[in-house]
């Protein structure tokens, strides 16, 4: 027996991401109330499958401020149970990491390296010199390596994927850091809400890029003036001004140099901004000294990135100006990190990983018939109707978080699962380098090989 299925679907949020929930591999540190509910409020709201949310026991200590663990300790009580996991559950498809909070940030050893940083390499332990100097160049990285050098146009995760199979790193975020001078979990679940909020709303407002005079703003001030052109012929405002911004409204972005100021300064900040200001300590939580890339979170910026140790005034270990160009393309606030970071190594990058202002509008629709009530199969058919010159070209299926279809088609059929609940995830893409999708949830279930839409 075979029957037809229609839905009309309109996307609550009216927007495609360029990188999706499903992507994402969601790591929690059970022995922490706060990971686990800020963990849970973000999947919940991004609708990140429960199939890609892994819970770690962690010892006590890092749910208590502990900043540092051994590359050993790493690799046995985080590495090795997440890559078990995602092998297990069969979550091949994944992209990138998100850590919640409640997770050291730092690698001890020679060099000290970033959570973030060898996870980025496979938990592979680079050299001195990728670190110290800067000699690891991420494959990922898009931007100028000099005033005479060439760029990349902003791409997903999912087409650099493609281009570089097995040699792809493991780009990733960390939700947010609470502990010592670190943020409250309240200030946290708001930053990711302006994050959710700010989701295909195409900001009008400003980036500021301040040159301070500072060593750490002259080690990046000679890619403001390409960026501001580039970011001019998008529709984007940019400003580049020798103070920090004051009492403005609406800031998209700044990105600076200078050790010590105040985040706010007066001014409110656009869902989905990010700030930033390369400087030494700012993710060396443990030191007093210099201003934390925790304040921009408390200021109401939606993310932003610091070193967690001595980095010295080299620009490749931070954000590239382009960042805003990958951003500005529709890439999300991870992905753009991702190719603005030519060596992440030393880098702790916090806030919302899906945030995506400048993402499309698109809806789903199902094709079929209406009665799919206690039936041994369903044919589903998919279109996406979005801007009149979007084309939705590739179409996954994915039941219970496993991929089950990479076709415009399905057939679903009862006797492929087990009675009980179950959930259908449709996604398409978006042709062209940013690869922005839409998906939508199904939850249907199994009785005796028959099933039902909910």
């Amino acid at each position: 027996m075979r029957c037809f299925l229609v839905f009309v679907v309109i996307l609550m949020a009216s927007a495609a991401a360029a990188q999706g929930p499903h992507e994402v591999l969601l790591l929690v540190n059970s022995k922490s109330a706060d990971s686990v509910e800020i963990a849970e409020s973000w999947a919940k709201s991004r609708g990140v499958p429960s199939q890609n949310i892994l819970k770690l026991a962690l010892p006590q200590k890092y749910a208590d401020g502990v900043l540092t663990i051994s590359h050993a300790d790493f690799t046995d009580l985080i590495w090795m149970p997440a890559i078990k996991a995602v092998k297990e559950r069969g979550l091949e498809h994944v992209l990138a990491w998100v850590y919640s909070t409640g997770f050291p940030v730092s690698i001890s050893g020679e060099p000290v390296v970033s959570i973030l940083g060898i996870t980025f390499l496979w938990n592979r332990w680079p050299t001195a010199d990728d670190v110290n100097r800067a000699g690891f160049k991420s494959p990922l990285f898009s931007g100028r390596e000099n005033v005479s050098g060439g760029v990349h146009f902003p791409q997903s995760l999912s087409r650099y994927k493609r281009w570089l199979k097995a040699d792809m790193p493991l780009p990733c975020m960390m939700l947010g850091y609470i502990g010592e001078r670190g943020n409250t979990k309240q200030e946290v679940l708001a930053c990711l809400e302006r994050g959710i909020e700010s989701d295909g709303k195409k900001m009008d407002g400003t980036v500021y890029f301040v040159e301070t005079g500072d060593i750490r703003s002259d080690a990046r001030k000679w890619q403001f003036p390409f960026v501001q052109r580039e970011l001019e012929m998008m529709d984007v405002s940019s400003v580049i001004t020798n103070s920090f911004p004051n009492n403005q409204k609406n800031v998209m972005g700044v990105m600076m140099g200078l050790a010590n100021f105040d985040t706010s300064s007066g001014n409110s900040y656009a869902s989905g901004a990010m700030a930033e200001h390369l400087t030494s300590a700012g993710a060396v939580f443990q030191n007093a000294s210099q201003t934390k890339i925790t304040e921009w979170i408390s200021a109401g910026v939606t993310a932003s990135s610091g070193t967690v140790t001595e980095p010295f005034a080299i620009w490749a270990k931070f954000p590239d100006a382009r960042f805003y160009v990958y951003y500005a393309a529709g890439c999300s606030m991870l992905e753009s990190f991702s190719q603005a970071v030519r060596c992440p190594l030393q880098l702790l990058v916090i806030g919302d990983p899906l945030a995506r202002p400048w993402a499309e509008a698109a809806e789903i629709f199902l094709d079929g018939i209406d009665d799919v009530s206690n039936v041994e199969n369903v044919e589903l058919s998919v279109d996406v109707k979005g801007s009149s010159l979007d084309y939705y070209g590739r179409v996954i299926f994915l039941v219970d978080g496993r991929i089950v279809g990479k076709m415009r088609k399905l057939d679903l059929s009862a006797e492929k699962y087990e009675d009980g609940h179950h959930v259908l995830r449709v996604v398409a893409y978006r042709a062209g380098l940013v690869e922005n999708q839409v998906f939508r949830d199904y939850g249907f279930k199994v009785k005796n090989s028959r099933l039902t839409f909910e």
